[in-house]
């Protein structure tokens, strides 16, 4: 019993300290009371092995149910022709896509680490830990995005089976459009970061750019549970990482999909205002910060189109330092790489997302520049700002985007 004591107290320690905090970390969201409602339920003690209609188990009916109303939600909600949502990571639908489609020893350019890609595109990620051989792509550090005159070079001379597009780092769309042009073999486009985006019709619409197949995880901008899915219009990619993906995943974690098939239906509802906020308070905070004095990547280029902000703190020390010093005044954030500095990390990323799906506009985001600007040039304490923002957002407790009392729960207490 005492353990039990001890588990639960660390979890209600824990949504304590985070509902004191403005979280800015840009691979994370909140789920809405409806959708974590929809996240505990039966399925969660069940496996379901195969695909609809042709499960190795029995007793798999309302499975088969489930998963075709939330596909059916998620084409109508990205314009597609096939979803495979068995990957349960992001990291795991790219695994799929790797050996469904390649062969161990393929090249596949993918972005620099320093510019931003995911670990999952590196030789020591996924992509190594499969057999396939990285190139990076060349970057235009002026345009924080993949140079589209080397990068042309760099394809005819290698002649990569794949190029992964898409990072973790993506302040502006990708210029698939144009790669297309001189590249005819698989475009993977990971949209991970910014799934939300594109499902409110904000920053890129990656499939009618030329993508052959999309990877994500459906947690970040995409307010859903914690999980993965793969995107196409080809009926050929699909039947190939289909087929694969019962080589890796045995359990798909079916107990998230009521509560993704929700999220979807917040997003066709809402989707398009809740992006278009994240994209004009990501700016506005870029904006307020770069005015007060901050190193802000794309400064000439409005800052960003997504949700996230790139800040270089090599002129105020080493980044972990500043991300320690930010999280004892409550402001939760991670470090990452500046393109072109090869030699050590010195950035901090911020994402709005999650203070946006709490009500936060424009305004709010020029009060948090000041919070961090005072920080990071000594105006003000840790102690100081900490208790600003405890203050602050006690005004922003309530989860928008998402419907106000559904009817089968009006008689209910079943929401809190």
């Amino acid at each position: 019993m005492k353990k039990i004591t001890e588990i639960l107290e660390i979890i209600e320690a824990n949504d304590n300290y985070r509902r004191n905090t403005l979280n800015m970390i840009a691979s994370e969201n909140i789920t809405s009371p409806l959708v974590s409602y929809f996240y505990n339920n039966g399925f969660k003690h069940r496996y379901a092995c195969g695909r609809i209609n042709e499960r190795t188990f029995a007793g798999c009916r309302w499975v088969d149910e489930l998963e075709s109303i939330t596909e059916e939600l998620v084409k109508e909600l990205f314009r597609c022709k096939y979803v495979n949502l068995y990957p349960i990571a992001g990291v795991v639908a790219n695994l799929i896509s790797y050996i469904s489609i390649l062969r161990k020893g393929d090249k596949v350019c993918v972005v620099e680490p320093s510019c931003g890609s995911h670990y999952s595109h590196h030789k020591r990620g996924m992509l190594g830990i499969s057999g396939m051989n990285p190139i990076f792509l060349p970057f235009d550090l002026e345009e924080v995005n993949i140079d589209l005159d080397k990068t042309e070079k760099i394809i005819k001379k290698e002649n990569p089976s794949m190029l992964i597009l898409g990072a973790s780092e993506m302040l502006f769309p990708v210029p698939i459009e144009e790669i297309r042009e001189f590249y005819n073999k698989i475009i993977l486009f990971d949209s991970a970061h910014v799934l939300g985006l594109i499902a409110g019709g904000k920053f890129q619409k990656p499939l009618d750019e030329g993508a052959d197949l999309i990877s994500t995880s459906t947690h970040k901008t995409f307010f859903g549970p914690q999980g993965g899915m793969l995107l196409t219009n080809s009926s050929e990619i699909y039947e190939k990482t289909l087929n694969r993906t019962f080589d890796i995943i045995s359990n798909h974690h079916i107990h998230r999909l009521p509560s993704l098939a929700i999220a979807c239906l917040e997003m066709l509802e809402f989707g398009k205002d809740y992006a278009q906020t994240i994209v004009r308070n990501a700016k506005a905070l870029g904006n307020y910060l770069f005015q007060n004095g901050m190193d802000i990547l794309g400064h000439n280029k409005g800052f960003t189109e997504s949700h996230q902000i790139i800040m270089d703190v090599s002129k105020l020390g080493n980044n972990i330092e500043t991300l320690k010093k930010l999280e004892s005044a409550n402001i939760i954030t991670s470090p990452c790489p500046i393109p072109g500095n090869f030699k050590e990390d010195t950035g901090i990323r911020f994402g709005v997302q999650e203070l946006t799906r709490m009500g936060m506009n424009v305004n709010e985001m020029k009060f948090i520049s000041e919070l961090i600007s005072k920080l990071l040039n000594g105006e003000k304490s840790e102690g100081q700002i900490r208790n600003e923002v405890m203050s602050f957002v006690h005004d922003f407790e309530k989860i928008h985007y998402t419907f106000e009392n559904p009817a089968f729960m009006l008689n209910t207490e079943l929401i809190s």
